[in-house]
């Protein structure tokens, strides 16, 4: 039973590693070769969660942000992110990064929209991979001391 659960522990871990490693891949590349733009925050859209009747249902803002490419188009897109008071933004400045090949793979230029995501997965990946090895550790003590 223990060896089953190490193994699952083990195996989740590295399958979050394995996600964060790929997610900060693709967030480098974009970021190598993407074109940076100044927005404005033009508003935002609202969704809200009323799945269970009984709870009051939350709602979060996730900014719409516009920018001209360096052709002139201008595009509008949704954050990654929302927070119930992002519609709080509206008409202020932002950093936007964007690929020049498809101007609509836009992102606001923060941590938390670029890196966060990517650390989260390998933060949880390596904590389940440690715990599996400290388990291992602790167990192989007791069994040579036994």
């Amino acid at each position: 039973m223990t060896g089953l659960f190490l193994a699952i522990l083990a195996i989740a871990g590295l399958g979050a590693a394995a996600i964060g490693a790929v997610l900060l891949a693709r967030t480098r590349a974009f970021v190598r070769r993407a074109a940076t733009a100044q927005g404005r925050y033009a508003g935002a859209e609202w969704e809200g969660s009323a799945a269970d009747p009984n709870v009051t249902p939350r709602h979060t803002a996730y900014p719409l942000v516009e920018f001209q490419t360096a052709d002139g188009q201008t595009i509008r897109f949704e954050a990654r992110t929302g927070t119930p008071w992002a519609g709080q933004k509206s008409g202020r400045p932002v950093e936007v990064i964007y690929d020049p090949q498809d101007p609509q793979h836009a992102v606001v230029s923060s941590f938390v929209e670029l890196w966060l995501p990517a650390l989260i997965f390998l933060t949880v990946g390596l904590s389940l991979i440690a715990a599996a090895l400290a388990i291992v550790t602790v167990l192989a003590v007791v069994l040579l001391r036994s």
